[in-house]
């Protein structure tokens, strides 16, 4: 059975740059006819930042390399900001293609129901790569919540007041992609969860058109390789340790779930 309002500790947002007016409207309509109140964050448009203003807003060794994705990573530290300033707990934080599920409000609230205020929590709704096949907790309708350990997509997740304090605090200026979860959970940033199978998928009207441009240019490559092993050289020590107790003390005695790419 739907339930009949939303859960009130949580924060409903969608991010959404100005000009892709066709995206709002699919999310307005998507969003009014299952009843979810919702609030706009209006997009870090990342290609208006001048060469000589870059700095700012990226560190100089970063894996955010194009103006797009520094902008993406802007966008949902904004909504971090959002949640730390609302009198809100949780959020949901999606970005504008995305299909909703009928029983997204369900969902939801099963999920914020279980939400550790203790601990620095993301909870994915979009897919991942990898996963412990033991469920943190099942939801009602058979999907399970997992704990993840290898996951890159940003388009839906909820997030707790201490993950977006602590990422706030950490990313910026920025200096990785917004959806860099495995680099976050290595680094303590967070703790990392995700329904599986997957509650939020991209649109098909919008899964072959990116916002990000340049990517695929080889000097974008190139900058991103020496970035990430620069990053590398400079882990902290603890970061490694329990990276090595992971590998010697945990993975051997979980079964890990690799999913298969669609």
């Amino acid at each position: 059975m739907e339930s009949k309002k939303l859960n009130s500790i949580i924060k409903v947002y969608i991010i959404n740059l100005p000009e892709h007016k066709d995206r709002l409207e699919l999310m307005t309509k998507q969003m009014e006819s299952l009843d979810i109140p919702f609030e706009i964050i209006v997009g870090f448009d990342g290609e208006k930042i001048k060469d000589e203003e870059m700095f700012i807003f990226r560190r100089d060794i970063s894996c955010a390399v194009t103006k797009g994705e520094v902008g993406c990573a802007l966008s949902h530290l904004k909504a971090y900001r959002k949640l730390i300033d609302s009198n809100n707990e949780v959020a949901l934080v999606i970005e504008d293609d995305v299909i909703i599920p009928s029983n997204l409000k369900n969902i939801i609230n099963e999920i914020v129901n279980r939400n550790d205020d203790e601990k620095k929590l993301v909870t994915l709704l979009s897919k991942v790569n990898k996963y412990i096949n033991k469920p943190v907790y099942e939801l009602s309708n058979g999907q399970g919540v997992f704990r993840t350990i290898d996951a890159a997509f940003a388009h839906g997740y909820i997030i707790n007041r201490s993950a977006a304090r602590k990422l706030l605090e950490k990313l910026l200026p920025v200096w990785c992609v917004a959806d860099q979860w495995t680099l976050f959970y290595q680094m303590g940033f967070i703790k990392l969860h995700a329904t599986i199978p997957a509650v939020l998928n991209t649109h098909p009207d919008f899964e072959c058109i990116t916002t990000i441009t340049g990517r695929e240019l080889e000097s974008t490559k190139a900058c991103k390789k020496k970035s990430w092993l620069e990053m590398k050289n400079s882990t902290p020590i603890i970061c490694k340790v329990k990276k090595f107790l992971w590998s010697v003390f945990i993975k051997p005695f979980v079964k890990i779930v690799k999913c298969q790419p669609e």
